[in-house]
């Protein structure tokens, strides 16, 4: 989260809808990293950044807490079509 703290200014300013643009833009990316059979950290970088984009949305357009979002689980559905399905788990 305090790496996602300096991308919060450029969240706010792009917008609710390109905020949530950018969960399934990673979650692509996560894809096709693991496509290319890439492994170790060309996946954590992938799944972080999804990771992110998801904490980003979710406090500044969801109002979620951090204290709250480090307790969830996410379960994260990709398609083939771009889509991105995320339920945030209370653990």
């Amino acid at each position: 989260m305090l790496v996602a703290e300096s991308k919060e200014d450029l969240v706010r300013e792009k917008g609710e809808e390109w905020a949530a643009g950018a969960i399934p833009f990673f979650g692509g990316e996560l894809i096709n990293v693991m496509k290319a059979g890439e492994l170790g950290k060309a996946v954590d970088k992938a799944a972080i950044e999804l990771a992110m984009a998801v904490w980003l949305f979710d406090s500044i357009y969801c109002g979620l807490s951090p204290e709250v979002f480090v307790k969830c689980d996410l379960d994260l559905t990709m398609w083939h079509d771009g889509t991105v399905v995320c339920t945030r788990v209370l653990g």
